[in-house]
């Protein structure tokens, strides 16, 4: 494939989810439905702009072909009510330009639910018991799977290639400089324009569980290498929601998947979160600028807002002149130890739910929802900023362009496997 050829493909992909979005392609509804059309003349019109004959079959082909396993990958075809493992169900239903979606609730034997959206590998809601017996969903997010297709915030989507932010939208890798798509002013975040969690995913239904998976291009928004990509969701009878992470690339590239769940452990649209208590198995941390992209330092938390070895409430350091530029907490904290362990318990200051988490991961970003913007959740519920708080697991943020940091690199052939589990239980 050409160099001209690879930018325009580049460059095609986020404009085809911009032409769905917008919904400057209302004719192809109106007709066909038939959204591969609208991709197809996306790629053409972007070949045009970069000087490529749109007439000619072969330069246009090798751009159609470049995406198609995408294509083939978030196109799900069950269009049936089934059930799977225990009380497990799946449900189909139409998003936006009739692509299927589906919803996946999985359920233990203790009540606890959690549903699964194909759309982002997205986690929809989790019920579970507060200290009185209550039912009560912890999760922020919104009722219909076409919401999470217009709003912003990464609400429970599963984020890749690379989590968190990548300074410049740019790498070496091998010798070789690789630009990626910008979407945070310069920088890249969250794997760009197009991550995963602006994907429909398969999946496949297992007991107790729900295995997603895609296919990501070599070149996909700037990053090397085709990549086969698989999370699974394991719901079990101790209350704990694992997440499991595979993935092989063809080539060298840069790997750091995480889950960007909103927590408010008292419920969802109760409030703020500040009220809740946090601890984290974390001795230093890792500084960040104005425009939260890491200086390269690892810091100790000692005598900092950023020492939550102890529990501590989450709205005791909130206006710490350490946040000021953030607006609360958006930090990245290096955790103790390795392996699958124990990293954090937070617990809801109002229900008594308390929830562990643990990783194989060596970081974590407390994030305090600073930036999330008035909107409303599922079933009319308030959401804004401190609404709730997210743990996302992951290697450093920028980890890519620091030497000092662990390497977020996956090998060409490599098996990636990394493991999160959230843990609910109740503190009477």
């Amino acid at each position: 494939m050409t160099e001209q050829t690879e930018n325009a493909t580049r460059l095609a992909r986020p404009l085809i989810r911009l032409a769905k979005l917008v919904g400057v392609a209302t004719s192809y509804v109106g007709m066909s439905h038939d959204y591969h059309e609208i991709e197809d003349d996306v790629l053409v019109a972007v070949l045009k702009a970069l000087g490529i004959d749109a007439s000619n079959d072969e330069a246009i082909n090798q751009s159609i072909t470049s995406i198609k396993s995408e294509r083939e990958t978030r196109v799900v075809a069950p269009t049936v009510l089934h059930i799977v493992g225990k009380e497990s169900k799946v449900e189909v239903h139409g998003g936006m330009f009739d692509v299927p979606e589906a919803s996946i609730t999985l359920e233990n034997a203790n009540g606890m639910r959690v549903t699964l959206l194909s759309y982002g590998a997205t986690i929809q809601s989790i019920l579970v018991p507060d200290k009185d017996g209550r039912m009560t969903d912890v999760l922020l997010g919104y009722d219909r799977a076409a919401d999470y297709e217009v709003n912003s915030g990464y609400l429970g989507a599963c984020i890749g290639r690379n989590g968190n932010r990548i300074a410049g939208a740019a790498f070496c890798l091998n010798g070789r400089r690789y630009t990626l798509t910008a979407n945070e002013g310069k920088n890249q975040l969250h794997g760009g324009l197009c991550g995963f969690d602006k994907k429909i995913w398969s999946y496949t239904c297992r007991e107790d569980s729900v295995e997603f998976t895609t296919v990501l291009a070599d070149g996909e928004e700037g990053f090397p290498g085709r990549m086969e990509v698989a999370i699974t969701f394991t719901l079990d009878d101790e209350n704990g929601l694992h997440i499991d992470y595979r993935a092989v690339s063809d080539r060298d590239t840069v790997a750091n998947f995480t889950n960007h769940a909103y927590f408010n452990l008292n419920g969802h649209g109760s409030g703020d979160i500040l009220g809740h208590t946090l601890q984290l198995h974390a001795s230093a941390f890792t500084p960040a600028d104005e425009h939260t992209m890491p200086t390269g330092e690892i810091t100790p938390v000692d005598g900092t807002c950023m020492d939550f070895r102890a529990p501590k409430t989450i709205g005791s350091g909130i206006h710490d002149p350490l946040l000021k530029p953030f607006g609360g907490y958006d930090n990245n904290f290096c955790l103790d130890g390795s392996g699958l362990r124990k990293v954090a318990e937070a617990a809801g200051d109002k229900s008594g739910i308390v929830m562990d988490v643990e990783t194989t991961l060596e970081g974590v970003q407390l994030y305090t929802a600073n930036f999330l913007s008035d909107r409303t959740g599922k079933g009319g519920a308030h959401y804004g900023p401190f609404g709730g708080f997210c743990l996302e697991t992951q290697h450093y943020p920028d980890a890519i362009n620091q030497p000092a940091f662990p390497s977020p690199v996956l090998r060409r052939g490599e098996q990636l496997h990394e493991t999160t589990i959230y843990r609910f239980g109740v503190r009477k």
